[in-house]
């Protein structure tokens, strides 16, 4: 039989021998958790020297990419940025007409800038007006007479050449005072001559030089010039419109006799 000093010395002796196998176990455990965990971080390329074979690592180590998620609502309108500075004043422009050119019918209108942004020189490029169709020709009589005559009471004045006539329209007889009418209408009458006064008659005198129609004087047609010495010039210009029937006639007298006219002319042109 063990004494009772023995029997402590030899629970002493399994307490100790019992701690110190629990001691290796905890050791073991905690390398092998380092091991693994080495191992882990290695296969993740967590230890690795080389950046190639880091980031090959950390890939094998990543998951299945994932579906492209929906597209989020749109945000809010930002606020209104600050207001930008003033630009410089620019140059005052200048503006020329070059050149205007008329160019076919068929071409448009244009207009081009031959100089430049600040002394601009437009040329202009205009299509010529298309012919007319079916254009009706005028009824026109123009006659003169370039040489001097005297003026006589009650007569009227003389138109040598016919300088244009288009038509039977108008009818006048070269080197006579009557312009005949052959169509009814409108008519626009103009005059125009030059007189010298008569040295013959007491001046001053008043002189009217007016247009007739059938004898009667047209009231919008005439016109008053005084001469108040002999050697004195007055030029006489008529214009007015009258309404003639087929058959009147024109004529241009004077209201004294003795007065020497000289480049005469008449106009008569059908209105409608």
């Amino acid at each position: 039989m063990y004494s009772e000093n023995n029997k402590k010395q030899i629970n002493h002796w399994y307490d100790v021998t019992e701690l110190i196998r629990n001691s290796k176990e905890e050791n073991e455990n905690v390398k092998y958790d380092k091991e693994e965990k080495s191992d882990k971080r290695k296969d993740c390329g967590e230890l690795s020297a080389e950046g190639e074979e880091l980031t090959s690592r950390r890939r094998r180590c990543r998951g299945i990419k994932g579906e492209m998620g929906a597209t989020g609502a749109t945000g809010a309108t930002g606020a209104t940025g600050a207001t930008g500075r003033k630009g410089e004043r620019g140059k005052a422009a200048k503006i020329k007409v070059g050149k205007v050119n008329t160019v076919s019918s068929e071409d448009k209108a244009d207009v081009i800038n031959v100089g430049t942004e600040n002394e601009a020189i437009l040329d202009f490029y205009i299509p010529r007006g298309k012919a007319g169709k079916n254009a009706e020709r005028p009824t026109l009589l123009v006659t003169s007479n370039e040489e001097e005559q005297t003026s006589s009471d009650k007569c009227g004045l003389i138109f040598g050449c016919n300088d244009l006539v288009t038509d039977s329209g108008i009818y006048h007889n070269e080197y006579s005072s009557d312009i005949v009418i052959n169509e009814e209408g409108i008519y626009k009458i103009a005059f125009h001559g030059e007189a010298l006064a008569n040295k013959e008659r007491t001046l001053p005198e008043n002189v009217t030089v007016g247009i007739m129609l059938n004898e009667a004087p047209v009231k919008s047609g005439a016109m008053c010039h005084r001469f108040n010495c002999c050697d004195e010039n007055a030029a006489f210009v008529l214009d007015t419109i009258i309404k003639a029937d087929r058959g009147d006639i024109i004529r241009i007298e004077v209201s004294n006799e003795g007065y020497k006219f000289k480049n005469v002319g008449l106009t008569v042109l059908k209105l409608g």
